[in-house]
């Protein structure tokens, strides 16, 4: 039986052991794994299809319960409109979107980036056969024109000479806009059609020689888009007038055609089932063509007639001979003129009922639509999955948003209006959320939901994607530093501070913080030879004290300092001594009671509590004088009362009551004695001392004794007669009054 108890107590322990254990274990990994100030999760599961940067499916994308403390650290939510079970095909069908949102820690601070990229698949008929596309690009003097100063221009170059006669400046803004625009179009059409070769020609007139010389290829076909041009010069359209070598740089059209259709003709290179389109960029009518041999000819400086017939021509032989398709865009140029004419003419065209050209030309009005007009054609070109796609994204309440696009009170984000939705991963905006730091100390989501619109355009209609899910920060609340600080009166009446006790503490924005009396008044602070007088801010305004306390309310914009002032007071200390004294005695061992009055210089009562020690103790007790100012205290044999806060140069008076029995002596702090039972009035103007010594034997001094005790003995005569004093002098042996 007893060894049953035993294995019983044995396994009870073991599992009381294996309990705390796992307790502690628990707790530990608990600790480990607490939140920090400024991380980042999402608990939940993201899913999307991957792409890489040709728009190709990478597979399934799977991303559950993410998080990261580390500045750069990012965690991603998605959703999307697919038709069909992304978890089992793992590759976008036809017409499916997706939208994913990532959210990157900044840094330590409470700041996060917020962006959207977007995806989708276009529904491409034109991928049954290979794509071809060569772009015509326009780089006559008109792409850079002259203008009498800079104005608004951002590229200005000035021109050269001096005086009244110094050549005009050139604006380059067009130029730039219209390289930006040809870039926006290949990075569409390579995004949709990764396979597309689009190759580029550059084109003017009037080089001064040579046969047909007016055009230059820039780049043959390749799959690749034209993020390098202008970068560099092995992939560079000369800037018109100051780098090319032409003498005038006209515009032959023409030429640029040719070039085109020589490409695109090039059966070495081109399949014959090829989709060919040309896309011609010009802002002129032409002034320069080819005459037969392949020089040019023409003005160069107005428009020429037969430079428009021989652009026409070659376009017609595009169109027919090549089967290709050709857009043209006219950049800043006036309705219904020339160039207008010719551009409609060279492009594939139809007339409507009313003779008004569709389709083919586009008119750009100024450089902020260049780009606009270069994805028109793109999207012509293409079927994409969607377009004129932008995001509105509600920004969490513990937030606020900054950026373009973000709503004055920095409450919602609504980003720029993506023209095409690409196979490739394309960001769609993005902007920076900030966290109130005074927040209290907790997890707090980025946003409140989003939304993704976007027009349909295989079922032509408006689609929208909501997205409820937020990632979510932890924040520990901001603190801020106050401090107390402590300052003492010096012997000029200054109050210099005793930089040895400042406490710097931190609290809250809005938070109340208080300085405790009793902190105020402990041994450290409220040192001898001072009282405590009163408490300010930061700004010299005198806190009130409240139960006890001294607050003031934190403000991260002040300094937030807790002032505490002590004046320089001066000490009255009062002995108690019995002559004699005898410990078997109780009239020697009781306790003798005084009353201690004060007045100020006008003679009015001064009342209120103050401070003293007894004896060599460091306990402070409180006196308290009613309202005539007087007060009432006991000393026993050899005891002392320090008073340490008495008000300087108070006017006092010592009286020692119910003496007696004893003959007191009092000595002064000047050493003078006298025989009375109260000091009458002094002034507290240095640290003083007195002692009051009861004394109850008396004897005749010696002859010039200094030490002597005056007893004055009255007769009065009756009947009105002048009264006669009799003073005596005696003096105790032995009597002593030092007890300091």
């Amino acid at each position: 039986m007893k060894k049953n108890i035993k294995k019983v107590i044995a396994a009870l322990t073991l599992l009381v052991f294996l309990f705390m254990f796992t307790m502690v274990a628990s707790r530990l990994a608990y600790a480990e794994s607490a939140p920090k100030k400024g991380d980042l999760k999402y608990d939940g599961t993201t899913t999307y299809i991957g792409a890489n940067s040709e728009g190709k499916d990478t597979g399934l994308v799977t991303k559950t319960d993410q998080y990261t403390s580390a500045n750069g650290g990012s965690v991603e939510v998605s959703a999307g409109l697919f038709s069909s079970d992304i978890t089992t095909t793992q590759k976008l069908a036809e017409n499916d979107v997706e939208v994913r949102k990532t959210v990157t820690k900044v840094n330590d601070n409470g700041e996060y980036k917020v962006k959207f990229d977007v995806r989708g698949k276009g529904t491409k008929l034109q991928l049954r056969a290979p794509v071809y596309i060569v772009v015509v690009f326009d780089n006559s003097n008109s792409m850079a024109p002259e203008q009498t100063g800079k104005g608004t221009c951002v590229d200005w170059k000035e021109g050269s000479g001096s005086g009244p006669n110094k050549t005009n400046g050139r604006c380059y803004d067009k130029w730039n806009n219209a390289i930006a625009g040809a870039k926006e179009f290949a990075k569409i059409i390579n995004s949709n059609i990764p396979a597309a070769n689009i190759a580029l020609v550059s084109f003017a007139g009037g080089t001064g020689g040579g046969k047909y010389n007016d055009s230059k290829l820039i780049r043959g076909f390749e799959t690749n888009n034209f993020d390098g041009l202008n970068k560099s010069n092995n992939f560079k359209i000369q800037r018109p007038a100051d780098e090319q070598t032409s003498n005038s740089g006209g515009t032959n059209l023409e030429a640029g055609l040719r070039h085109a259709k020589q490409l695109l003709g090039d059966t070495s290179v081109v399949p014959s089932n090829a989709l060919k389109y040309v896309v011609v960029m010009g802002d002129g009518e032409p002034t320069y063509y080819y005459e037969s041999d392949g020089s040019t000819a023409g003005s160069g400086s107005k428009y020429d007639s037969i430079g428009r017939d021989h652009a026409v021509n070659e376009a017609n032989s595009i169109k027919k001979d090549l089967n290709a398709k050709i857009y043209s865009i006219g950049y800043e140029i006036e309705e219904d003129s020339d160039a207008e004419r010719v551009l409609n003419d060279i492009s594939s065209n139809i007339k409507d009922t009313n003779g008004i050209y569709t389709g083919g030309y586009y008119t750009a009005g100024s450089v902020d639509t260049i780009a606009a007009k270069f994805t028109d054609i793109a999207e012509e070109i293409i079927e994409d999955a969607g377009i004129n796609a932008y995001i509105i994204d509600n920004i969490g309440p513990a937030f606020r948003g900054v950026g373009e696009g973000v709503s004055s009170d920095g409450t919602t984000y609504q980003s720029q209006i993506l023209p095409s939705i690409y196979e490739t991963w394309t960001t769609l905006g993005e902007f920076t959320i900030q966290i109130d730091p005074d927040s209290p100390t907790g997890w707090y989501k980025t946003n409140k939901g989003f939304t993704l619109t976007y027009y349909d355009v295989v079922n032509e209609k408006t689609q929208k994607i909501v997205c409820n899910n937020d990632p979510e920060v932890y924040w520990v609340q901001n603190t801020y530093d106050y401090e107390v600080r402590f300052y003492y009166e010096d012997n000029s009446g200054n109050y210099i501070e005793d930089t040895n006790l400042r406490q710097t503490h931190k609290a809250a924005n809005n938070e109340v913080v208080s300085e405790l009396t009793t902190e105020i008044m402990d041994g450290t602070h409220f040192k001898d030879g001072y009282k405590f007088i009163e408490v300010r801010d930061e700004h010299n305004i005198l806190i009130n004290e409240l139960d006890d306390k001294y607050s003031i309310v934190i403000d991260k914009t002040d300094s937030n300092i807790i002032r505490v002032y002590y004046q320089k007071v001066y000490t009255l200390k009062v002995g108690k001594l019995v002559d004699e004294y005898d410990a078997s005695k109780p009239e020697m061992t009781r306790e003798f009671q005084f009353e201690i009055s004060l007045t100020d210089n006008s003679n009015n009562p001064i009342s209120g509590t103050y401070l003293y020690k007894l004896n060599d103790g460091d306990e402070l007790l409180e006196i308290t004088f009613n309202s005539s100012g007087t007060a009432i205290f006991n000393l026993k044999h050899n005891e002392i009362i320090t008073f340490i806060n008495l008000p300087k140069n108070v006017n006092y008076e010592i009286k020692e009551l119910y003496s007696d029995g004893y003959v007191v002596e009092i000595t002064y702090p000047n050493d003078s004695k006298d025989i009375n039972i109260t000091t009458n009035k002094l002034n507290l103007n240095s640290n003083q001392e007195i002692t009051f010594l009861n004394i109850t034997g008396y004897v005749l001094p010696e002859t010039g004794s200094s030490k002597s005790l005056i007893l004055m003995v009255v007769t009065m005569f009756l009947l009105g007669t002048p009264s006669i004093y009799l003073v005596y002098s005696f003096i105790k042996k032995d009597a002593k009054a030092d007890i300091f």
